[in-house]
């Protein structure tokens, strides 16, 4: 839907007249390249490392029209709906992205999380990822909300107090007679 392809978790351009086509890769150790109907149509010299994206201007469509009802004002509207931090996040997210349309999915993504986990953490896994970095990126809010460390830890009536377990095999003075040892 950006005029790129997904080769191997990365993401390079396509001209945008082949938007929505099937188009052949080749992947070699330094270079990709992509063919349509045995003609190769975009070549970029292959990513490596943290940068997940390879786009050539001209692939881009006059005045991008394949977002033309996406930007910017409407992600943050939406995440707003939710909350505060949620278009916190989402606002980082899209300031982070060297073309704005890359941060799109991300965006997506993170907004379709509202419908697993609900509005409410969301939003408080937003306030939780926004408190510990200046770059959020969709895979930590994710992890937060699965891991639910969004959720405060109160005190349950049955654990009374007790400190909780340990992990491994654990004897107590309990085990060993009690705490008569006088």
């Amino acid at each position: 839907m950006n005029c790129h392809i997904l080769c191997q978790r990365k993401f390079y351009s396509v001209p945008f007249e082949y938007l929505g086509e099937d188009v052949d890769v080749r992947a070699t150790q330094a270079t990709v390249e992509i063919f349509y109907q045995h003609q190769r149509i975009a070549s970029h010299i292959r990513l490596w490392g943290k940068s997940d994206y390879a786009t050539v201007a001209e692939h881009m469509p006059p005045g991008k029209l394949f977002f033309a009802d996406w930007n910017r004002d409407r992600f943050l509207r939406w995440a707003e709906k939710t909350g505060v931090a949620t278009r916190r996040v989402v606002e980082a997210i899209l300031d982070r992205a060297v073309v704005e349309q890359q941060a799109y999915r991300s965006c997506l993504g993170v907004l379709s999380l509202r419908e697993k986990f609900g509005p409410l953490r969301l939003e408080r896994a937003c306030g939780v990822i926004a408190s510990r970095t200046s770059s959020p990126t969709y895979q930590q809010l994710k992890n937060i909300l699965e891991k639910k460390m969004d959720i405060p830890r109160t005190e349950t009536p049955e654990e009374g107090g007790k400190k909780p377990q340990g992990r491994g095999f654990q004897r107590g003075a309990e085990y060993f007679g009690g705490n008569d040892h006088a």
